[in-house]
């Protein structure tokens, strides 16, 4: 059933139409672009987000993958095939090809750039803290933060085989801060990149693939949002994850051909971008509790700050710094 106020109408309807668990904003205005919004590790469903990119003129699917009713209760052997759908049902409600975009963050922000690089249909991805290499699930039902990295299977799946991803690494140090009753950084918990490019290869998102339709006269570049490295230096973790920079520089041979970027933080001030504002802010929490327990209302860090037309977006679905996409 749909949902209408004067400015969105939700469609929760059509979702289960095409076996997803989600809903669909739309100005009702009407919208030329759409966007999936996908949340991170707390899973369910982030309709507010969605919402508040209708109120700027997107189409928005908010898509619930796990952690709500009518999906998985827990992040393992998530198919993404099921993104698809998603995508798909944008098609359906007429957006074609390269007007639909993919908006996920952390874990999210993984997916997004998975799909967005299988799937040819989408022509932007907004990753916000997303890992550049496939990262290993997540199975809350364990309890304790050691037992969920020791026991969790992979996060993904394609075509019912799970992705190659980083494993977990629990060391004597995380156990012993947990015994402490200390709060702990989840990024402690992910073994260092392999050092065998072969390897890295293999768990490495190939975000280069991400494409949008030209423009006449113009040849394809990249169309993806990934977090800049700092000047002389590596870029530091995100909160939720393992240090990876590997997005960054698989993205950098595909510039060859465009002197433009082919992302930008959106934290980063633009001449003729207008003032930034700060988002909202809540306290931060960089890990598991006092007990080293997690659930999936877990939250990350707040964004350090956001753009004038992004800075409705409920900072429960994201941590870090946003990242655009170019805006022509």
């Amino acid at each position: 059933m749909s949902r209408t106020t004067s400015r969105v109408i939700r469609d929760r309807a059509v979702c289960r139409a095409h076996g997803i668990a989600g809903v669909l904003a739309r100005p009702a205005a009407g919208a030329e672009r759409a966007v999936v919004v996908i949340g991170g590790s707390e899973g369910g469903l982030h309709e507010r987000d969605a919402v508040a990119l209708a109120e700027e003129g997107f189409a928005a699917l908010a898509l619930a993958y796990f952690g709500a009713a009518g999906v998985p209760p827990v992040l393992v052997d998530v198919p993404l095939e099921y993104f698809t759908r998603a995508v798909d049902l944008l098609e359906s409600e007429g957006f074609a090809p390269g007007a639909i975009g993919l908006l996920g963050g952390s874990r999210g922000g993984e997916a997004a750039l998975l799909v967005g690089s299988r799937d040819e249909r989408v022509g932007s991805v907004v990753s916000v803290v997303g890992s550049g290499v496939v990262t290993q699930g997540i199975d809350y039902r364990a309890g304790r933060l050691d037992a969920i990295l020791r026991t969790s299977g992979p996060a993904w799946t394609v075509d019912g085989e799970a992705l190659p991803f980083l494993p977990y690494e629990v060391t004597p140090e995380l156990v012993a801060a947990i015994e402490r009753h200390e709060p702990v950084a989840l990024r402690d918990g992910f073994a260092a990149l392999p050092t065998d490019p072969d390897v890295l290869d293999r768990i490495s998102i190939p975000v280069e693939r991400i494409r949008r339709r030209p423009a006449r006269g113009r040849r394809r570049r990249p169309d993806v949002g990934l977090p800049r490295l700092p000047p002389g230096g590596r870029r530091p973790a995100a909160p939720g994850g393992p240090p990876v920079p590997v997005g960054e520089r698989r993205r950098r041979p595909c510039r060859a051909h465009d002197r433009r970027p082919a992302g930008r933080r959106l934290d980063e001030p633009r001449p003729g971008t207008g003032r930034h504002l700060p988002a909202r802010r809540r306290p931060r929490d960089h890990g598991a509790g006092a007990r080293g327990d997690v659930g999936p209302d877990h939250r990350l860090p707040a964004v350090h700050a956001a753009p004038r037309r992004l800075d409705k977006l409920s900072s429960s679905s994201i941590g870090g710094n946003f990242t655009a996409l170019p805006g022509r």
